[in-house]
Parts: C-alpha cells; sequence; structure tokens
C-alpha cells in the first residue's frame, strides 16, 4: 500500500493544477501542485522519472481537458462508444511530453541540484513548446494560462509570449519544492525565495503599468456587432431546422443601427452554408433583415460558411470558411480554415485509419493558410475559424500587418464547461501577445470583444442568444516585440537556464576533481 502513495501523490498534484486553469483560476495550485511533484520526484532516476511526469502529466490533462468528451455526447452522435478513448487517449499522449522533459532533465543533471533545477525547467519549457508544435501541435493548457485571471501578468507575454510566461511558471512553481527537496539551507531559502517574490512583483509592476499608460481606444465611425445565435446543436444541421436556425441568426442581427456609421455583423462559425447563401428566397431574407433599416449605414457580414467545391466534375470538397459580405451579398474576401482539428474535421492518415470525421460532414479540406483579408472600408483583418486561435504567433501575418482579428467558432460541442472559458483564455492571451483586438463570434460559448491588451470589453455569456454593439477597438500603435520576434525571447530565457545549467555542472565538476571522493 506504501508504494502506491508517492505515485497517487504524483497523479493528485497534476489534477490539483488544472484548477488553476479558467473558468477556476486557483492560480496558488500551480505552486502547490508542481512544488509537490518535484518534491516526491527529485530523488529519482532512470525511467522512473519519466512514469512519475508521466503520471504527473496524465492527472493534469485528464482533468483539465476531461470536457472533450462532451463532443461525442451530443444527442444523434454514432461516435458515443469512443467516449472512453476521447477522455483518456488525448491525455496519455499529452503526458508523454512531461514524462520525457523530465527524464532528459533528469539525464542531464541530478534533480537534487541547481543544475537539476535549471534542466528541469528548460526541459519542461521544451516539453510545452513541441506539444504546440509537433503533429499538428495542441497547446492547450499552457502553465502560463493560470495566469488569465490577472491582466497585469497577461501583459508579460507582448514580449515573452505564452511559452515564456509558461518557463516562468515552472521556475517560479517549482523552487519550493526544490528547496525542500534539497533540505537547503536558511540562507539559500531566503536569498531564493527573495528572487521569486522579486520577479514575480517586477512583471505584475510591469504588466499593471502598461496597462495604466494603454487605456482602450475606439474607432469612432465602425461597430462591429457580435451575433450569438445559441442553436442546439443537435439542431445545427438538422435540415428540419434551416428556416428556425437561420431566423435566430437574424433576429439579432435586424436590431437598429446607429445612422451613419459602418457596421459590421460578426457572425459564428459555419453560421450558413454557402448553399443557402446561394438560394434566392434565402437572400431576400437576410437583405430584408439585415440590410432593410440602413439609414446611411454601410453594412457588412463577415461569416462562419461551410463552403464547398468541386473537384473534377462530381467530387465534392468542403471547406470550413470565413466570407465577407456586402450589401448585395456579393463575397469580397473568403478565407478558408487551414488548421483542421485532428479526428473532428479530417482523420490522420485516413487511408491507415479506417474512420469518419466525428463531424456530419465526410471530413474538411485544409486551406491555403493566413491571410491578412481586406473588405474595404473596413481595415484589413486577420481571419481565423475556432481553434486557429490557440496557437502563438500563428494568428496575424508581419506583413501585410492586420488591425484586428476575427476569431468565429462553435464550442456549443461542450456544453456548459470549461471547455469554452479556456477557449476564450487562448483569445485574451493573443490579443495581448500581438497587440491586435480580438473580436470573437460564437454559435454558443463566450462571444466577446477583447482589446488589443487583453481587456474583455463585451461579453455574451454561454447558452445565451444575444448581440453585442462596441465601436472596434483600435491596435496597438506598433507591433508588440513578440509580435515581431515570435518565440526569440522565449529562445532567450532557455538560453539562459541552460547556460546557468552548465556553469554549475562545471563548478561541479570542479569540486569533484579539486577533491576527489574516497
Amino acid at each position: 500500500m506504501k508504494k502506491l502513495i508517492r505515485p497517487l501523490l504524483i497523479f493528485l498534484s497534476g489534477a490539483a493544477m488544472a484548477f488553476a486553469m479558467p473558468p477556476f483560476g486557483l492560480w496558488p495550485l500551480l505552486f502547490a501542485g508542481f512544488s509537490l511533484f518535484y518534491a516526491l520526484t527529485a530523488g529519482q532516476t532512470g525511467w522512473r522519472v519519466f512514469l512519475s511526469g508521466w503520471l504527473f502529466g496524465f492527472g493534469y490533462f485528464l482533468v483539465g481537458l476531461l470536457w472533450i468528451g462532451n463532443a461525442l455526447l451530443v444527442p444523434g452522435n454514432p461516435f458515443k462508444w469512443v467516449w472512453p478513448l476521447a477522455i483518456a487517449g488525448l491525455p496519455v499522449l499529452m503526458a508523454l511530453f512531461t514524462g520525457a522533459g523530465c527524464y532528459t532533465a533528469a539525464r542531464l543533471a541530478p534533480l537534487r541540484s541547481w543544475a537539476g533545477f535549471f534542466s528541469f525547467i528548460a526541459c519542461i519549457g521544451v516539453a510545452e513548446w513541441l506539444r504546440g508544435h509537433i503533429f499538428t501541435g495542441f497547446p492547450w493548457n499552457l502553465y502560463g494560462y493560470g495566469w488569465a485571471r490577472s491582466l497585469s501578468m497577461v501583459q508579460s507575454v507582448s514580449v515573452i509570449g505564452i511559452y515564456g510566461l509558461s518557463a516562468l511558471t515552472v521556475a517560479w512553481a517549482a523552487l519550493p519544492g526544490f528547496l525542500y527537496a534539497i533540505r537547503a539551507g536558511r540562507k539559500a531559502v531566503s536569498l531564493s525565495l527573495l528572487a521569486l517574490i522579486t520577479t514575480l512583483n517586477v512583471a505584475l509592476m510591469w504588466g499593471m503599468n502598461r496597462l495604466d499608460n494603454n487605456p482602450t481606444v475606439l474607432h469612432d465611425d465602425i461597430i462591429v456587432r457580435i451575433v450569438q445565435p445559441n442553436i442546439a446543436q443537435e439542431d445545427k444541421w438538422s435540415s428540419d431546422k434551416t428556416a428556425d436556425n437561420l431566423h435566430a441568426l437574424l433576429r439579432a442581427s435586424a436590431a437598429e443601427k446607429i445612422p451613419g456609421l459602418t457596421y459590421a455583423l460578426i457572425w459564428p462559425e459555419t453560421a450558413v452554408s454557402d448553399f443557402l447563401m446561394q438560394n434566392e428566397s434565402a437572400r431576400d431574407v437576410i437583405r430584408d433583415a439585415v440590410f432593410g433599416n440602413d439609414n446611411g449605414n454601410k453594412t457588412y457580414i463577415l461569416s462562419g460558411v461551410l463552403r464547398h467545391a468541386l473537384r473534377g466534375e462530381d467530387e465534392p470538397l468542403y471547406f470550413n470558411s470565413l466570407i465577407a459580405y456586402d450589401s448585395r451579398l456579393t463575397p469580397l474576401a473568403t478565407f478558408d480554415k487551414a488548421h483542421l482539428v485532428p479526428f473532428g474535421e479530417y482523420i490522420p492518415f485516413q487511408h491507415i485509419i479506417p474512420l469518419d470525421p466525428f463531424v456530419d460532414f465526410s471530413g474538411f479540406t485544409p486551406g491555403t493558410g493566413l491571410q491578412t483579408q481586406s473588405a474595404s472600408p473596413l481595415p484589413p483583418y486577420s481571419a481565423l475559424v475556432c481553434y486557429e486561435i490557440l496557437f502563438p504567433h500563428a494568428v496575424a501575418l508581419r506583413q501585410p500587418r492586420p488591425e484586428w482579428i476575427v476569431n468565429v467558432t462553435n464550442d456549443g460541442w461542450y456544453g456548459d464547461s470549461p471547455g469554452p472559458y479556456q477557449h476564450l483564455t487562448k483569445a485574451v492571451f493573443r490579443a495581448a501577445e500581438e497587440g491586435l483586438p480580438v473580436i470573437r463570434a460564437a454559435n454558443t460559448g463566450i462571444s466577446a470583444a477583447i482589446d488589443p491588451y487583453g481587456r474583455i470589453l463585451q461579453k455574451i455569456p454561454y447558452g445565451i442568444a444575444s448581440y453585442a454593439d462596441i465601436p472596434l477597438p483600435r491596435s496597438h500603435p506598433e507591433a508588440t516585440p513578440y509580435a515581431r520576434y515570435g518565440d526569440t525571447p522565449f529562445l532567450a530565457i532557455l538560453g539562459v537556464v541552460i547556460l546557468g545549467h552548465l556553469l554549475l555542472a562545471m563548478r561541479k565538476r570542479r569540486n569533484l576533481l579539486a577533491y576527489p571522493q574516497g
């Protein structure tokens, strides 16, 4: 029984850390989880370190991603049998990165040494970066997102990005556990905790100063209307509900406008199909509802669209798109989602894996990639569909640079779970990283207007059919350091950590040579 206590505590330390993420925001659990894990693992070597790291990661991802299984429980979904695999399979894979990071760190230096502590920070930082990039990447719940409730701390990502903040978070959170593991003396504890408190406060004070000196600035002639129709997922593609769904979308869209202003109506992911937008009766209904009461307004629709095209004469291709329309419903700009969801929108290696995607279509075709789009007189924008907002430094082109980000999504798959709140958090961090406002429209989920510093200016709660009007926020006056240099500052942090590891390792080696054991 005693042999099970350590693995159980390691698992629980990872599981508890998941509650640092939205919507809970209990950031002290980052310190409790990482410190307990480090204290329990520091004395281990070899594959035991890997297994401990894997178990820690499994607890963290199992609890943090439990909501993903809700997508398979939507009424009528034939893939409910996959639910146990969905809630356990992804955490099993994600935990491999944590296990590999811990194993590599222990190979470089004993974890009960300062060199080992530095190698732990570097290796976990690299592991987080790798899970965000390889095999299409899944950078969900990176450790830095635990600071989501502190907008002052969020400001640091404008310089070092979320990967840099995550690496610092590992250093801060694991330090107490490391000091306990090495039985550090009073002087070492005092100096270490002073360094922790100082660096934390520097980050917080810098962020507070950035927010104080950068109030939200709004366009005075452009209004964005975010539309959240709140259509139940089981009804979304029912042919019997097509008219009802369209009317739900148009009820919010048809609200009165302030005369003389330009309006951009943001409709959520796959709000309509291109078949519907090509139907003359439907087009008449949309034109009457959206543009019929314009009083000197210029109104545009930026909508998520299920788009199709033909390859050859009869092979249909489907795209998850965002299309801008003018008042005649003429397409002005089309963006096709490029970063598709594995197993949700396509099956990797489908010629080997005999499954259909777990949606109502035969699978989507990826688009060509990131674009800066124009629907003049609207400012140029970067179009992102659904979880494309997850990927740091992959949400806006450097040139030509957009002035805002449009993110359409549908979190109705996941119910009123942590998922939609965590998804919204990614949009907040991308806004602060890039210095660009993000306008987020969800079928249901949490629709929001976010300024370029991560302030949520307007929000439509989960499960509410409504709309929100707000003047379009202006972007930060110039590109942030992170927008210009990407993960270079993160790599610089890793470089400093690795240098510290090497210096400590060399010092230990010199001491051994000067005073040989035995």
